[in-house]
């Protein structure tokens, strides 16, 4: 399934879908896209957030999504969670890809700390 596409259709359209357009629902129809997969499709989407927006990943992906959409202006937190979950399937590409942004997230948390 392309979820690009899909997630792009369903901000569009959520009623197509049997959504409202509520964050929450967002969320958790989202959340079932993953649970469907085996929770492969947002591996690493929280490490992935924490580096692009400053956090630590210990928080939950919605959680950050709302805290980050508070900190733009005007943003909302559905249209902070579809430009964020784009840009995330954008530039997941390849099997490794997960392995690769948690690994880079640990990494930049050591340096933080002072190790390596």
């Amino acid at each position: 399934m392309d979820y690009v596409r899909l997630i792009h259709d369903i901000q569009r359209r959520p009623g197509s879908y049997g959504l409202s357009g509520g964050y929450r629902e967002y969320v958790a129809f989202i959340m079932g896209c993953d649970a469907g997969n085996e929770w492969g499709l947002l591996a690493g989407f929280p490490q992935w957030l924490a580096l692009k927006h400053g956090f630590e990943a210990n928080l939950a992906w919605p959680e950050m999504i709302s805290q980050i959409s508070g900190r733009d202006e005007g943003g909302g937190e559905s249209e902070t969670l579809f430009q964020n979950l784009r840009s995330f399937l954008d530039e997941k590409k390849g099997p490794h890809f997960s392995s690769i942004i948690i690994s880079n997230y640990l990494e930049e948390k050591m340096k933080k700390r002072g190790g390596r």
